[in-house]
């Protein structure tokens, strides 16, 4: 992301530090940050729930 201007190197280099994890989403044809995680596993654990929820929320096929 600090390659394509989206943020600052300071934010890039505190974040791989950190190992924070966006969670990014496409909303009307742009990139749009739903949340952040620490780590690759909390990460992917996260985007599993989100998943998980956004599937109950369907409702049943006719």
């Amino acid at each position: 992301m600090a390659k394509g201007g989206r943020i600052g190197r300071a934010q890039a280099l505190l974040g791989g530090l950190l190992k924070i994890r966006p969670i990014l989403s496409f909303e009307d044809h742009s990139v749009v940050p739903l949340a952040k995680a620490f780590g690759f596993e909390q990460a992917l654990n996260r985007i599993v729930d989100m998943a998980a929820e956004d599937h109950r929320l369907q409702p049943p096929p006719p």
